[in-house]
């Protein structure tokens, strides 16, 4: 069920600039997640936040 919400969050940051495509939307998508105190193999990159 990640996938729509992440897919939801990529929308609402590439709306934000027209910066945000490719690559560089991946990498703030990255760079906004939580980190959690688990195993990267388990969550990821952490919990993927709009804000």
């Amino acid at each position: 069920m990640a996938t729509p919400h992440v897919a939801g969050i990529a929308a609402l940051i590439a709306q934000q600039g027209s910066n945000f495509r490719g690559i560089a939307l991946y990498r703030e998508l990255r760079r906004r997640a939580r980190r959690l105190n688990l195993s990267a193999r388990d969550v990821g990159n952490g919990l993927a936040r709009a804000t």
